[in-house]
């Protein structure tokens, strides 16, 4: 009896000791929401939402699906190897959207992300200039000026006005 004990305390051990496996390459999973970050703003139920696969960073694949009443997501049956990446792209209200790029790590298989959208307007009365410089460029026999721009939108609204 105890050497039966002692034998499945020693099976119990190494099972425990082994490392876990990585994450079947077809078996990842990516969730998302996408929330609306307009006060009181419009619903992201039934929104598009492509999921665009790279393989060693050249665009192998898409896939689309839409998202539920509260803007959730999910894309299933994804490589897990870690030289696939994923971005997860939407057009809401005119205005593109995407996420930061998505990997799954050794051994991880659901990842998870939100993107924020918001409703869009025509005016550009929030649309302020923060930043200007100019360079000049003195090439042989002209001048060269170029004006570089750095524009803000201090409103909860996404401009996409011309």
């Amino acid at each position: 009896m105890i050497k039966h004990l002692a034998l499945l305390v020693v099976i119990f051990t190494l099972i425990l000791a082994v490392p876990a496996s990585a994450a079947e390459p077809g078996k990842g999973i990516i969730e998302g929401q996408i929330v609306n970050g307009t006060e009181g703003g419009g619903s992201v139920a039934n929104q598009e939402i492509t999921l665009k696969t790279y393989l060693n960073n050249a665009e192998v694949d898409s896939t689309t699906t839409l998202t539920d009443a509260e803007g959730r997501f999910a894309f299933n049956e994804l490589s897990t190897e870690t030289d696939y990446g994923y971005e997860v792209t939407l057009t809401f209200q005119e205005a593109e959207y995407n996420n930061e790029w998505l990997t799954f790590d050794n051994g991880e298989a659901t990842k998870f992300t939100v993107v924020t959208v918001y409703d869009s307007t025509a005016s550009d009365e929030a649309i302020r200039v923060e930043l200007v410089h100019t360079i000049i460029y003195v090439e042989s026999g002209s001048l060269r000026v170029e004006e570089y721009l750095l524009f803000t939108n201090e409103a909860d609204r996404t401009f996409i006005g011309s």
